[in-house]
């Protein structure tokens, strides 16, 4: 129990350290979705503004980044969490995908609950650590 407890605080701080400057980003991005709505053809392109990619994008490059060159995102550090290969060591592309599917799970409301259920059970995965081949564990 109290390792899935230090991993959904280390969401939450990781989840303000990024959402707040996304959420500032949004002013300017609604502004820009607001002028491609009148420009004749990029209309189609206002999904590259939206908070929700941005969000997706900046959050899997912070997970993959934080992890693959300093072991683990700074709320992981903070509550002293480590994330582990299975077999091996980690990629930056395993922690790329890792981050993504991450990042889709906080933006998808099902994938969140089953990466919860996951994250509680023995295997200490949650669902983007089983897509990754990834787990969980308190640094010693």
């Amino acid at each position: 129990m109290k390792l899935f407890t230090n991993r959904v605080i280390a969401l939450i701080i990781d989840s303000l350290l990024i959402g707040i400057p996304v959420g500032i980003l949004e002013i300017a991005f609604s502004l820009i979705r607001w002028i491609l709505s009148w420009l004749p053809f990029l209309h189609h392109f206002r999904f590259l503004f939206s908070t929700s990619f941005l969000f997706v994008i900046v959050y899997a490059l912070y997970e993959a980044a934080m992890i693959y060159f300093a072991g683990g995102t700074v709320g992981k550090l903070i509550m002293k969490l480590e994330v582990e290969k299975e077999h091996g060591s980690l990629s930056f592309g395993d922690c790329l995908i890792r981050g993504v599917m991450k990042a889709f799970s906080l933006q998808i409301w099902i994938l969140g609950v089953f990466s919860a259920i996951f994250a509680y059970s023995d295997q200490h995965s949650s669902l983007h650590d089983r897509i990754a081949g990834t787990s969980v564990w308190e640094k010693l």
